[in-house]
């Protein structure tokens, strides 16, 4: 009985409390989906983009904290997921050089997800997805620089295309545009759309995970990311290959897709166009010998797609048969277009770098405050290779947007990225020669060579022996520094050490280069 009467008063109980069970169990059901949903949305707001969709800025650091970064004048934001990669040599110190890899934060700045210290630029580079193109000022991912009627504009640019802008900073810090390109959304390049470099070969080597293949002579980068398709036959050493990427700039290529085919009749590349001389195509920065019967199709243009045949000798290298134009053979020829190519210099103007320099028996108009000159791998000079970036006049003449210096005259490593050449230094002058500016300075115990090609800039005062300025140029083998600029500078009793870039005061010093 009174067993049956706990129970009787159990089941009331129950019945008195199922109802509230109900109503906190479906309350509970509400809070964790809201919580889902809110979780979901911040894990979408706080994701960032792929590399390729991210927006890049290269230049100059004015000022650096814990949370804030100031780079070429433009807020860079630290977060804890904020990577910073130092190269050896260079430091995070003001006056050193970065490239910012992140996102707009809709105010001018940039909220960072990866930045990578380097040695010192000619000029300011951004990329990222322009929001506007007026006669003023182009604007990418939120951050403004200005334009005027000298900024050169290539590809027809529109709001929402990815672009590619090179500016300098003017005395007041701000950047001025020198050129804005269009570069293509990423997913273009991802699907092949655009830049992509297709290779036909036989595999010589291979890793089993990650690292470098050889196909056909040529190195061929694989990371996870790579997709291997063996629908054909198992791929291994001695397989038919074809390779999909783009080149590393260093003849190789990243390979975004490596797949078995069946034996071909050619070994083939293709791709666009670096350059095309008599004993070399060169596509994609990826070089290949020219047969001295090789065939020429149409009109190869640099920047365009060509098709190379080639046959794989017994050193395992290729030897061209047949080069063959791609797409629209009259690009780069009518007025706008960008034009590229590789060659070496035949002559420059005999005092300073502005006025026509013939490169390869093409004649190119520098102008300064326009053309950038980049000597990190050595000096521009008659017998050095260079790259050039280029745009076609009206008249049918090139003005030159970029001339680099892949090689100096009489090296022997034109893939030597180091910089180890470049420096720049501040300090005192305590020689000058006694009949000019042209001959040996002493600066800070350094030799330092002047010529008619080296640029003086007297802004903030005449330069005499006492004199306190900034000196750009390369060291040569005996020590000496062969200056490309010498400025003269305020002195704030500080910073006489050399370094690659280490400066405070950069307004104005990284736009084109000029004749004096």
């Amino acid at each position: 009985m009174i067993t049956t009467n706990r129970l009787s008063a159990n089941t009331n109980t129950m019945q008195r409390i199922r109802p509230w069970m109900f109503v906190v169990a479906f309350a509970l059901i509400l809070l964790i989906g809201y919580s889902a949903t809110a979780i979901e949305a911040s894990s979408v707001q706080s994701t960032v983009p792929p590399p390729a969709f991210q927006t890049r800025l290269t230049g100059p650091i004015d000022s650096t904290s814990a949370t804030e970064w100031l780079v070429a004048g433009v807020p860079v934001h630290i977060t804890a997921d904020t990577r910073i990669d130092e190269r050896a040599g260079q430091s995070t110190i003001p006056g050193g050089w970065a490239r910012v890899e992140g996102q707009g934060d809709g105010s001018g700045g940039l909220t960072a997800a990866r930045i990578k210290i380097l040695p010192a630029e000619p000029f300011v580079k951004l990329r990222g997805p322009m929001d506007e193109l007026t006669d003023t000022a182009v604007v990418v991912d939120g951050i403004s620089v200005a334009r005027t009627i000298t900024t050169r504009v290539l590809g027809d640019p529109q709001p929402g295309d990815r672009v590619d802008v090179r500016a300098a900073i003017q005395t007041d810090g701000a950047l001025l545009a020198l050129r804005v390109k269009t570069v293509g959304a990423p997913d273009q390049f991802e699907d092949g759309n655009r830049g992509k470099t297709e290779l036909k070969g036989v595999v010589q080597s291979m890793t089993d995970g990650p690292g470098t293949w050889m196909v056909d002579g040529i190195p061929v980068n694989v990371t996870a990311n790579t997709k291997i398709k063996e629908r054909v036959s198992p791929i291994m050493e001695g397989s038919w290959v074809e390779v999909e990427g783009m080149g590393d700039g260093k003849g190789g290529l990243d390979a975004m897709e490596i797949k078995s085919i069946s034996m071909e009749s050619h070994h083939e590349l293709k791709g666009p166009l670096t350059s095309l001389d008599d004993t070399m195509v060169v596509v994609d920065d990826i070089p290949v010998a020219l047969s001295p019967s090789v065939k020429i199709e149409g009109t190869p243009v640099p920047g365009k797609k060509v098709k190379v045949k080639a046959m794989l000798l017994d050193d395992g290298t290729l030897l061209a048969v047949k080069v063959e134009a791609k797409g629209d053979h009259h690009d780069g020829d009518r007025p706008g277009d960008e034009v590229k190519f590789s060659g070496i210099i035949d002559s420059m103007p005999t005092t300073g770098f502005e006025g026509v320099w013939v490169i390869s028996g093409r004649e190119v108009n520098v102008v300064d405050g326009l053309t950038a000159i980049d000597e990190h791998k050595g000096p521009a000079e008659v017998g050095a290779r260079v790259k050039v970036e280029a745009m076609r006049e009206a008249d049918g003449s090139l003005t030159a947007l970029e001339i680099e210096v892949k090689k100096g005259r009489g090296s022997d490593d034109e893939d030597d990225d180091s910089d180890r050449h470049y420096f720049e230094f501040k300090g005192t002058v305590e020689e000058m020669p006694a009949d000019g500016m042209i001959g040996d300075w002493v600066i800070d115990g350094r030799t330092v060579v002047v010529t008619d090609r080296t640029k003086i800039e007297e802004d903030h005062g005449p330069i005499d022996v006492g004199s306190f300025v900034k000196v750009k140029g390369y060291e040569m083998a005996d020590g000496s520094i062969q200056a490309r600029e010498i400025e003269s500078k305020d002195d704030h009793g500080g910073d006489h050490g050399g370094d690659h870039g280490g400066d405070d005061d950069h307004g104005g010093d990284h736009g084109g280069h000029g004749g004096n």
